[in-house]
């Protein structure tokens, strides 16, 4: 059999400039896919299982104070419009995206609805009420009202109590209520009626199942309730969930455990998830896109689990919500998670490729940079190096999120992974994990370290971007030799990259983009100066990070095309680069800067001129900031 291939993650790391909002979010983009096309051995994805370091998902929490009605909130549906329904404790809400309206009786009274469902085939929604059920229907003004159906039911079942269970099936439209199960056919209604009283009910691959007090799990046959084999192990049992797991399986949920049936057998579910429904009770569950299942729980929140029983996510407090209590979950055509709580709506982007981790699972700073070392992630951020732990739960059924561990050292702007090395760039140096211990590397300077590179064509010397120059230093024989710093290189370094050809482009503060040719000679620069853009053209060059494989960088003042030694930097009046162009990244325009700037090397600086000097010395020296690109076109600048 064919071993399947890891799945990578992507981490992101994202600051925020907003005052109540600084400190540092991390996202992570979980891939189903293999790995990338191009991506480099050393990038590897760390171990099946990436979703114990998932965090928060986008949720948005809809409190009362938008709809104006009660908090409490038992089921919702959507129709085949896309408008979503609440049972609300005051009545039945209707959102269409943008505003929320309540829907009222005949007699404009409002009243306590407790469920609701939307038969797909005619696009009606049904609801359960206090003591009554039937359906939204427009009036002659064109508004949406409720119509009962209680004068349709037989005169010796008119009593009875909430309707919490609502369903549409091919057979009719079911409404479960205590002691009652009633069946609307679109002519008439047929009651079953139970004195020892039903609990829940589930529509299952065109089957319905019923779970009464005393008599376990049945099923609907032919308008007779028919009890399961072995069905009465449910009889002491309050069912909660019936899911289809497979082709001979269901999956069904008691208040404190998942069990397997297989038509004759309740066999235990296997898996951790058991641990934490006893701890916090089983309210409903539905599937999710992926063959996950969402579980809502009376004080847990919403799990989120596999097919194996393991707890992929868990949604509470931190991720938003008010209230613990789910009464109900549905998911809508955008894939959307809606839950209804005890306390207000929400909804979850669940399961998305993207989740939050930030100060609720120890992240504190803005983030400065994001990798995987060793199989763990590591965020570095201004007030340190972070380090993330899976998430667990325990024997007892806790779940504990990702967390990051206690931050060491300082401020903390690059890193790098190097064999069983962490390297930290600090505003004082360099330092570096080895086996959970922090030591500093010694160097003849001492000063913030913005950036590293590990060189492709010699993996044992690493390029380290400093506030004052560029720095290099290699690792002999267990131990780093610090092979000192470039000279003619003043700027403050915040990116580096290195292209397929060997070239090293510098990305600097305030001085724009620098090139080095060849830097396996660490004591000189290559012959010639080093490619600069015009001063300030690359300014915040390092917020922007550098294309793959192109060769090519970002800056703010546009598109840029780097082609046979020349480099072009395009405007509004000039919006493309030469035709002829090998190499080419789209750059965020500077809404700033208005001028165009548009240039090329002079001829002995483009590879191939016929006329490049054979005498490198011969090229002319351009002191720091000055650029050596020269009008394409005089006077277009």
């Amino acid at each position: 059999m064919m071993a399947t291939a890891p799945v990578p993650s992507i981490i992101f790391a994202l600051q925020t400039r907003h005052r109540r909002a600084r400190a540092g979010i991390l996202l992570l983009l979980l891939l189903l896919s293999t790995l990338l096309p191009g991506q480099s051995s050393r990038n590897a994805a760390a171990p099946e299982g990436n979703f114990r370091e998932s965090g928060l998902p986008f949720l948005r929490y809809i409190s009362p104070k938008e709809h104006g009605e009660s908090t409490q909130n038992f089921d919702i549906a959507e129709d085949n419009r896309g408008l979503i329904y609440v049972a609300n404790a005051y009545g039945i809400l209707e959102y269409d995206g943008v505003s929320w309206r309540e829907i009222r009786g005949a007699r404009n009274t409002s009243f306590t609805t407790r469920s609701v469902a939307v038969d797909s085939s005619s696009g009606r929604v049904y609801v359960g009420l206090e003591g009554d059920f039937g359906y939204l229907e427009s009036d002659a003004a064109g508004r949406t009202t409720f119509r009962s159906l209680r004068d349709f039911i037989p005169e010796d079942s008119l009593e009875f109590k909430d309707v919490w269970r609502t369903h549409a099936t091919d057979k009719g439209i079911y409404f479960l209520s205590q002691n009652h199960l009633f069946r609307w056919d679109g002519q008439r209604i047929k009651v079953w009626e139970n004195d020892k009283g039903y609990d829940y009910a589930f529509p299952v691959n065109n089957r319905y199942l019923v779970s009464a007090f005393g008599s376990g799990l049945m099923e609907m046959r032919d308008s007779t309730l028919v009890p399961l084999p072995g069905g009465d192990f449910l009889a002491d049992k309050t069912a909660r969930l019936v899911l289809p797991l497979d082709s001979r399986r269901m999956l069904i949920g008691v208040n404190s455990a998942l069990y397997t049936y297989d038509g004759s057998r309740f066999q235990p579910f296997s898996g951790e998830v058991n641990a934490f429904l006893a701890e916090n009770f089983l309210t409903g569950g539905i599937f999710l896109p992926g063959r996950q299942i969402a579980l809502a729980t009376d004080r847990g929140g919403c799990a989120v689990i596999d097919t194996l029983g393991r707890i992929r996510q868990v949604i509470g407090k931190s991720a938003g919500l008010r209230d613990l209590k789910i009464h109900s979950l549905t998911t809508d055509r955008q894939g959307g998670l809606w839950l209804a709580t005890n306390n207000g709506l929400a909804r979850a982007e669940l399961p998305a490729p993207l989740t939050i981790l930030n100060e609720h699972h120890g992240l504190e700073g803005s983030v400065n940079q994001m990798l995987r070392h060793q199989g763990a992630i590591y965020a570095a951020t201004s007030t340190g190096v972070y380090k993330l732990l899976p998430a667990s739960i325990t024997a007892d059924g806790v779940y504990n999120a990702p967390r990051f561990e206690q931050p060491i050292i300082g401020e903390v702007w690059a890193m790098l992974s190097m064999q069983n090395r962490l390297l930290l760039g600090t505003n004082s140096g360099i330092y570096q994990i080895v086996a959970g211990e922090l030591s500093r590397i010694e160097t003849g300077w001492r000063e913030a370290v913005y950036s590293f590179h590990r060189s492709a064509a010699d993996p044992s010397r690493v390029l380290a971007g400093l506030h004052n120059g560029l720095a290099m230093l290699q690792l002999a024989n267990g131990r780093w030799q610090d092979e000192g710093k470039l000279p003619e290189i003043g700027e403050q370094i915040r990116t580096i990259v290195e292209t397929p050809d060997g070239t090293v482009w510098l990305g600097s503060q305030y001085r724009g983009a620098i090139r080095i040719e060849d830097f396996s000679r660490p004591a000189t620069l290559p012959a010639g100066d080093p490619f600069r853009c015009r001063a300030g053209a690359g300014k915040d060059l390092y917020r922007r990070a550098p294309v793959r494989r192109t060769g090519a960088l970002c800056h703010r003042t546009g598109p840029a095309a780097l082609r046979s030694g020349r480099a072009a930097l395009c405007s509004r009046q000039h919006p493309r680069p030469h035709p002829r162009r090998q190499q080419q990244v789209d750059l965020p325009h500077h809404p700033r800067r208005r001028r165009p700037i548009v240039g090329q090397l002079p001829p002995e600086r483009q590879a191939g001129s016929e006329d490049r000097p054979a005498d490198p010395g011969n090229r002319r020296k351009l002191p720091l900031g000055r650029s050596p690109l020269q009008p394409a076109q005089p006077g277009r600048l």
